[in-house]
C-alpha cells in the first residue's frame, strides 16, 4: 500500500527518477504476492519513467518482466529478458542486482523445465550476493532451490 500511494504521488509531480524506483519496487512486491499482471505493469511503469542512464531500476523491472512473463506463460520471451538483464548487469559493480537478476533467470529456467540452467543461475546469484557480502539474500536464495 505504501509503494502504491508512493508511485500515485511521484507521478503527481513528475519525479520520474524517483517514480521508477518505487515502480519497480511495487513490482518486486507484488510479483511476491502472486499478482503477476499487476507486476507487469508496475514494471512498465517504471521503464517508462526511468532516466536511459537509471540502471538499477530498469534491472530490477527486467528481473520482475522475466518473472512475471514466466508465471504468466510467456516463458521463451522471460527467458531472453532474463538472459538479456544478466549480460547487461555482468559488467555493473551492482552485485546485489546481479544477484537478482541471477535468481530471476534461475526461476525462470525451472518453471521451463531447464533444472541444469536452473541450478547453475541459482549458483551465481549465491555467489553474487555472497561477494556483496548479502548473506540474507544468499540465504534467502539458497532456500528457494
Amino acid at each position: 500500500m505504501i509503494l502504491s500511494t508512493s508511485c500515485d504521488a511521484l507521478r503527481a509531480v513528475g519525479a520520474g527518477e524517483w517514480l521508477a524506483t518505487n515502480s519497480a519496487l511495487l513490482g518486486e512486491a507484488l510479483y511476491r504476492q502472486g499478482r503477476f499482471a499487476e507486476a507487469l505493469d508496475a514494471s512498465e511503469t517504471a521503464l517508462a519513467a526511468a532516466p536511459p542512464e537509471h540502471l538499477t531500476s530498469k534491472a530490477v523491472a527486467w528481473v520482475v518482466q522475466a518473472k512475471a512473463l514466466a508465471r504468466l506463460g510467456s516463458v521463451a520471451k522471460a527467458q531472453a529478458l532474463a538472459a538479456e538483464t544478466v549480460e547487461v548487469l555482468s559488467g555493473a559493480e551492482a552485485l546485489d542486482v546481479l544477484g537478482e537478476a541471477y535468481a530471476a533467470s534461475a526461476e525462470v529456467h525451472a518453471l521451463a523445465g531447464a533444472s541444469a540452467e536452473a541450478d547453475r543461475d541459482w549458483q551465481r546469484a549465491v555467489d553474487a550476493f555472497e561477494r556483496k557480502g548479502n548473506v540474507v539474500s544468499a540465504a534467502r536464495v539458497r532456500d528457494l532451490r
